[in-house]
C-alpha cells in the first residue's frame, strides 16, 4: 500500500501574506476599528501582526475602551525585519508620535521602502516623522494645515497610494484602506527575498 503520509506543504498552498510581519503603532485612545480592521484582514491574508508601543509591552484602553496589548517598544524594532507598518487613528496618534523611536521607525521605514500606512488622525505620525514632504496624501480636512505646513500634497480622496505611502481619510475609507494596505504587501510578498544585510538598529542614532 502507497503511504498515506500529507505532503509537505508548498509555498504556492500558503496564504498570499505568510512569512510577512506587520506592526501596528497603538498607544492609549487609538481608535480600536482602524486597528482592529487592517489586523484582521491582514490575518486573513496569512500575515502576523503585532503591536508597536512606545514603551514596554503593557495593556492600554483604546478610544471606546477595549483593550489593546503592546507586544514590543518602539526602540526593539528593526524596521529592516517588517514588512509594513499602518498607523491607525484616534487621539492616540499623537500620543504614538512623542517618542523619536516610535518616529525613527516610521521615518527609517519610509527610506526602506517598507509599506508605510496611516489612516485619519494617524498621518500626524508621518508629519512629525517627516515623511510627507512632497508626498500626495489623504486626511480629515481639520488636518490639512497640518499637511501643507509640513509639505505634503493634500489630495481630497478617501484612499490614496503615493509609492509606499498609503493614507486613508477617516473610518468611512476603511474598506478601501484595507485592499490597498493587502495589495501593496501582496507585491512585497511576490518580490525576490532581498540579500543579506547586517543590523540596521542605527536607525535610532
Amino acid at each position: 500500500m502507497g503511504s498515506t503520509k500529507a505532503p509537505g506543504r508548498r509555498r504556492h498552498d500558503l496564504p498570499p501574506l505568510a512569512g510577512l510581519k506587520v506592526g501596528f503603532l497603538a498607544q492609549m485612545d487609538v481608535e480600536e476599528l482602524h486597528l482592529w480592521v487592517p489586523w484582521y484582514r491582514l490575518q486573513e491574508e496569512g500575515a502576523t501582526c503585532f503591536v508597536i508601543g512606545n514603551s514596554e509591552p503593557r495593556t492600554y484602553l483604546g478610544a471606546h475602551g477595549i483593550p489593546v496589548t503592546v507586544d514590543e517598544a518602539s526602540w526593539n524594532v528593526d524596521p529592516a525585519d517588517v514588512a509594513g507598518f499602518v498607523i491607525p487613528g484616534g487621539l492616540g496618534a499623537d500620543v504614538v508620535r512623542q517618542t523619536p523611536a516610535t518616529r525613527g521607525i516610521v521615518r527609517y521605514a519610509s527610506l526602506l521602502g517598507k509599506v508605510v500606512a496611516a489612516i485619519e488622525r494617524g498621518v500626524w505620525v508621518l508629519t512629525s516623522a517627516e515623511v510627507v514632504k512632497g508626498r500626495a496624501v489623504a486626511a480629515p480636512t481639520h488636518l490639512w494645515d497640518d499637511l501643507r505646513n509640513a509639505g505634503a500634497r493634500v489630495a481630497d480622496e478617501e484612499v490614496v497610494v503615493d509609492g509606499n505611502l498609503i493614507t486613508a481619510r477617516d473610518t468611512d475609507a476603511l474598506p478601501g484602506f484595507c485592499r490597498a494596505l493587502v495589495a501593496a504587501l501582496r507585491k512585497v510578498a511576490a518580490a525576490p527575498p532581498a540579500p543579506p544585510r547586517g543590523s540596521t538598529r542605527r536607525w535610532r542614532t
